[in-house]
Formats: C-alpha cells, structure tokens, sequence
C-alpha cells in the first residue's frame, strides 16, 4: 500500500506541476517510471523476508519430525522362522494412551497357517486396534503376539512387513499414476502381476475403462475413483504382495455384496496355504470363513464357526438377526 500511495502522490502533485508548465508529461512519466524501477526491489526483499520466515517455521517442524526418535525399534532377531503365516495371540491386553478402559481386554487366539478367521462385533470393539497391534502400528506388550512362533517384537520392522500386509479400513492413494499406486512397495514389479492381482479384486473392469489403464492418473486420495473402487485399489495393493498373513480391516464396506462375493471366491483360491484375518461388520462375509471371532468392547464373547456362533454366541446371533431384518427391508423397499 505505501508504493501505490507513492504513485498516487505523485500524480496528484506531477499533474499539477504538468497543469502549471513546470515540468512537461515526458518528465513526469520518467519520473513515474523511476519510482516504478525503486518499489519493484523493495517488494521483492518484502515477499522474500516473508518467504524466509515461512521457510524457517516449515523446517524447524520438519527437523523436528526427523530428529524424533521413533516409538516402535526394529527387534534384535535375525534368525528368523518359516514363513508359514500361523499366528498366536496370547493374552492380548492394550490400552491407548489417555483411554478411560483398554481397547483389548486378555484376548487369545490361535491362527493357523492356511486358515481364514474373520472378526466381527459393534463400532469400538478393538477389531482395528488388533489388526495395528500384529503389525507393529500400535506395539503389544511383549509375549503376547507371535508370528510363526516368534515374538513380533523380535521381528525387523522390514521382516515383518514382509510377512505381514494390512490392508487398511480408509483408502488412500497418492497424486500418481494407478500403477504405482498399486504397487508402491516394488516399483519394478511386472505389469502383468499387478493386472493379475486386480484381477482378484475384481479392478480389471475399472483399469479397462480408464483412458490409460495403469498409466491413469488419478488424484491425491483417489478422487477421481468411486468409493468401491478405491477399497479395491488398496485390496489389489495387499494381494499382490502375497504376504503369508493378510489383514483385511473391513475392506468390501464400500463394495456390493455380489462383487464381495466374486472377491471373496478369488481370494480363498489365491490364497490357499496363506493366512488370513478378515474384519467385516456383515455375517454374510464373516460365514464364509474358516472360523469367526466375535468381538465386544476388547473381549472375546464367541470363537467357531458360523453355525456353532449361532447356537453359542447370543450377541453374534442377535447380529444375524438384525442383519436379516435390514436386508427384508432393503430389499422390500427396492420392489416397492
């Protein structure tokens, strides 16, 4: 503002000068422009000071991201066991900072190599908080989590991500092309092994109608792809690694249950001999498992099959029951 009132000023008191014979217009354009030449600089210091402190604020709050030291350390093993993807949870017991009760209350578990749990239960039971504590995102106390019989802890966190694949609940995806998104962990994997994988996810209809196919860009958190098809961007993500132990947060949430079924179908064939924990809030997903655990505010209330959950489990059957009642009258509504 003190520049534009500079050049106000002086065409008020030039024009005058002009009007009155004592200067002529060349004069005062010159003079216009030579003021012109001396704010120039000084805006630019201006903006540069301002991009100085800018600069300073952004990186003291990065070197300060960078000189943390991290919460979870890479574990002193390096004589690490077959890869078979058989898990045992004993006794697991955690609680999130500054919580009022713990999120997982003595929860035990046995997954054995090949099978497919699926866990189920209300919003706030601990499924999510289990699922990060195999991997290492939320560290469990020591002896309480095993992968092929050796403690996580003991684990390289590049070991165990190794082994270990989530495929979390929100998608993400990063500004770049499909390809790379769905394989970010190994650029240089074949292009055929991703289209295999989104052939099990049942993606390659989605890469077919893109401009580019893998070569699509697509936008920061996917925005140019429906929900659905984003949940199968990420699954195509973790099937494609082909991890002994697959976790599935509640991946098919956004996704029909005629193409959950097609998925479903798929992976159980991909995935014969592998692992695999599955979080669903829907019985008609968690029924085509080996076996269900039933969840409730971080206590096991059941564990065993569809049919035996319903004879044992009253919470899991109550969930039945009102999961049969919604899809009546879903489906009433849609004849209607």
């Amino acid at each position: 503002w003190l520049g534009a009132w500079c050049v106000l000023s002086l065409i008020v008191v030039g024009g005058g000068l002009v009007r009155d014979g004592a200067v002529t217009v060349g004069t005062l354009a010159a003079f216009l422009w030579y003021l012109n030449m001396v704010l120039w600089p000084v805006r630019q210091a201006g903006q540069m000071v301002t991009l100085w402190q800018q600069g300073a604020s952004a990186t003291e709050r990065l070197f300060e991201i960078l000189d943390a030291e991290p919460e979870v350390e890479d574990g002193p093993c390096t004589a690490l066991p077959e890869a078979r993807g058989a898990l045992s949870i004993r006794t697991l017991r955690y609680q999130h900072p500054n919580a009022a009760r713990p999120a997982l209350r003595d929860l035990s578990l046995e997954l054995k190599a090949g099978e497919l749990v699926a866990i189920t239960g209300p919003v706030g039971s601990g499924k999510t908080t289990l699922l990060k504590s195999l991997v290492r995102l939320l560290d469990p106390p020591p002896g309480t989590v095993f992968l092929d019989g050796l403690d996580v802890r003991e684990y390289a966190l590049s070991d165990l991500g190794a082994r270990v694949v989530l495929v979390p609940q929100d998608p993400f995806l990063f500004a770049d092309v499909l390809g790379a998104n769905l394989s970010y962990d190994d650029p240089r994997r074949a292009a055929q092994d991703i289209l295999a994988a989104a052939g099990r996810a049942d993606l390659t209809e989605t890469i077919e109608r893109l401009p580019e196919g893998l070569r699509t860009l697509v936008g920061e958190r996917g925005v140019n792809l429906s929900g659905g098809q984003k949940q199968r961007s990420t699954l195509t993500r973790g099937i494609v690694q082909t991890a002994p132990l697959l976790l599935l947060d509640d991946v098919f949430s956004s996704v029909d249950t005629e193409t959950e079924s097609r998925i479903l179908e798929g992976l159980r064939a991909l995935r014969a001999g592998a692992s695999t924990l599955l979080v669903t809030h829907r019985v008609s997903t968690a029924r085509t498992a080996d076996r269900i655990l039933v969840l409730d505010a971080g206590r096991v209330l059941g564990l065993g099959t569809h049919d035996a959950l319903l004879e044992r489990c009253d919470a899991y059957a109550e969930l039945e029951r009102n999961q049969r009642l919604k899809d009546r009258i879903a489906h009433s509504e849609a004849n209607a």
